[in-house]
């Protein structure tokens, strides 16, 4: 999936690209094999000989600890007799042979968290976004980093001065949000959710982008939809749950090992570990990018947030500059290249929609719509550009207005289609599904009311 993008060009020396020995004419990708020095691992139990137990969604799997040639370290939230492991043998995903040693960390995961997904017995903890979002604060400037460091890494002599620095309600909390139902508890903190019919632009485009995914999915009989994180994911959450409105079933599903899952409320994180225990499968990456998104009876559209999007569709995540990165690929790649096609989402600016991406993250071939603040893009047809199909009112403002204001904070060249849709307004149950996921607006940004 790397053919096409600059990420082909960087990694020569671990990517070679090949005429395909079985298809005549056809390129084909080779991945130099990973094989690291040590590997680091927290289980969720072992035994004193390291056979470890895993609970999925497992991600990118055992492969490169198992092909680790100084073998692995190995933690483990407990350490528990062998005749435990034999009991969850189906759920063993190292053997104790690939181990070098092993240690029993609780809470060793942290600021991540455990599902206990097939292991109702065990207490486990809920992601520690706070946590999470002190280090992203710090980590905007050098000083204010260091001073975090000093503080939660190098001034910590062992595991038990963090714990105890975290302090046990901390711990208490997390573990309680562990619990599939937490969801409800924190609606019930949730200060104020918007209970009115006014919008923001980005609700506009989340909701145009959710109305897009549903269209094709029901023209084209998709039968799984994979999302990217941020405003691009709370579209293909409320794209599900319209469709199930009509009696439609869509399977979502996310890289890490997710199928098949039912979003909840209150948290629109993408890998939300409440979302784990929704699953109908939890795999890992190879299942869900190679085969379910990828493979030849694939049926899946992909929706995709960027941060440059081109007049071709190829999408930048990875870099603006040589010295500002953005956050790289993840999956994003593999559902670029590989998905039936792809929904794009973007705030529009110059910068964001250049004539050409500063960095090819993913190939823009099935990219057939852009989703922004102001409209909707679409390749017509055969065309590998863009045209103007919809555009969202602006009070005040005519058609040509916007479509001016449209021009202007773009760089591409486009038509305009002959039967241009004024795109309708969001409805009540649209912006409350939406409003619902996002309590705390992490990405839909300032409510209605406070935008003015």
């Amino acid at each position: 999936s790397l053919i096409g993008s600059d990420m082909e060009k960087e990694n020569k020396d671990d990517f070679l690209v090949i005429d395909d020995p079985f298809k005549s004419g056809q390129k084909i990708g080779l991945v130099k094999a990973l094989q690291p020095d040590l590997t680091v691992v927290h289980a969720w139990m072992a035994d004193a000989d390291g056979n470890a137990v895993f609970a999925p969604p497992l991600a990118d799997n055992m492969y490169g600890a198992m092909a680790s040639k100084e073998g692995v370290l190995l933690t483990a939230e407990k350490i528990v007799p062998t005749e435990v492991i034999r009991k969850y043998s189906h759920m063993m995903g190292l053997p104790g042979v690939y181990v070098r040693s092993v240690s029993e960390v609780p809470f060793g995961a942290h600021p991540s968290g455990l599902s206990n997904v097939g292991l109702d017995w065990m207490p486990l903890y809920a992601e520690d976004y706070r946590f999470v979002e002190d280090v992203h604060q710090a980590s905007k400037d050098p000083d204010a980093f260091q001073m975090w460091v000093e503080e939660w890494v190098l001034s910590c002599k062992d595991h038990e001065d963090y714990l105890e620095k975290l302090g046990l309600d901390r711990i208490l909390q997390l573990k309680g949000q562990s619990h599939s139902d937490s969801w409800c508890f924190d609606l019930e903190t949730v200060e104020k959710v918007p209970d009115t019919e006014d919008y923001t632009p980005i609700e506009m485009a989340v909701v145009a982008m959710n109305r897009k995914l549903k269209e094709k999915i029901i023209n084209n009989d998709y039968k799984t939809l994979l999302a990217g994180a941020g405003i691009a994911n709370l579209g293909a959450w409320l794209s599900y749950y319209m469709l199930e409105d009509e009696g439609r079933t869509v399977e979502l599903m996310a890289e890490v090992g997710m199928y098949g899952y039912a979003p909840r409320p209150t948290e629109p994180f993408l890998f939300g570990l409440r979302n784990f225990l929704t699953c109908k499968k939890g795999t890992d990456v190879h299942h869900i990018l190679g085969i379910f998104v990828g493979g030849i009876n694939g049926s899946c559209i992909g929706a995709l947030g960027v941060g440059q999007v081109d007049e071709h569709g190829n999408i930048n995540t990875t870099k603006m500059a040589e010295d500002r990165y953005i956050v790289g690929s993840g999956g994003a790649n593999d559902v670029a290249s590989r998905a039936k096609e792809v929904v794009a989402i973007v705030i529009q600016g110059k910068s964001r929609m250049p004539k050409d991406v500063y960095y090819v993250t993913s190939p823009g071939e099935r990219v057939t719509a852009v989703v922004t603040n102001y409209g909707v893009f679409e390749k017509i047809k055969s065309n590998k550009t863009f045209t103007l199909t919809g555009y969202y009112p602006i009070e005040g403002k005519s058609m040509e207005e916007i479509l001016e204001m449209i021009r202007e904070r773009c760089e591409w060249s486009f038509d305009i289609a002959d039967d241009l849709e004024k795109i309708a307004p969001p409805t009540k149950r649209e912006l409350d599904i939406i409003r619902i996921f996002d309590t705390h607006r992490y990405y839909l940004g300032p409510s209605p009311d406070e935008e003015k």
